[in-house]
């Protein structure tokens, strides 16, 4: 929020009002910012989603997905708090919320990565192989790089600031949050895919990589 007239901002009942680096004016009553709390919901939506697809997974593999929606989703939350109502427990929310899922997004790509590398005697070969859509990766990549672009867009001491406008470009990384956590939840098989594979005259599902 930006400060007018060099004023400080003043507490609501007695909560610290916050989000002040993230450009949108600061209501005095109900929803301190109101887009940025919106758009926060798209991460609860985002998490929920890969939590509900958890249940096409194998039960020894489905904590996965469930944690890491589950990490999407609390991120959701803590910045609905955050930016919805202010105040240390929101902050803290907010915060740690955060934290945790950028923990676990790097744990799982290093874990990913190592997996890719260890030779997998049990990997379906050839015209069999891991056949992914392509998609969630290109939805993942693009909305990561656009992502950090809105959201030094809406600094509130960037000229692109407008506290006052229904658009926020803070919002707008809130959204392109959510699509690339889903996304890359999908390519990176938190949410495991059934490769199709065919031998022969008959067919069998096996499961891809994890």
């Amino acid at each position: 929020m930006r400060r007018a007239g060099g004023s400080k901002r003043t507490s609501r009942a007695g909560r610290q009002p916050l989000g002040q680096g993230d450009c949108e004016h600061w209501r005095a009553t109900g929803v301190g910012q109101p887009t940025n709390t919106a758009t926060s919901v798209a991460l609860v939506v985002g998490g929920l989603w890969v939590m509900r697809r958890a249940r096409a997974v194998d039960p020894a593999r489905r904590w996965r997905p469930l944690g890491y929606g589950g990490l999407l989703a609390a991120a959701g939350l803590g910045s609905v708090a955050y930016h919805g109502l202010g105040g240390t427990p929101a902050e803290r929310a907010h915060d740690w919320s955060i934290n945790l899922l950028a923990v676990a997004t790097v744990l799982g790509e290093a874990e990913r990565a190592l997996a890719h590398r260890a030779p997998r005697l049990d990997a379906p070969r050839g015209p069999g192989r891991d056949r992914r859509p392509r998609g969630p990766a290109a939805v993942a990549l693009t909305a990561g790089l656009v992502a950090p672009i809105a959201y030094a867009l809406g600094r509130t001491s960037t000229s692109t600031c407008r506290p006052t406008s229904r658009w926020q470009w803070h919002g707008l990384w809130h959204v392109l949050a959510a699509v690339a956590g889903t996304a890359w939840a999908e390519w990176t098989q938190v949410l495991p895919h059934v490769a199709h594979v065919t031998t022969g005259s008959s067919s069998q599902d096996v499961q891809g990589p994890t």
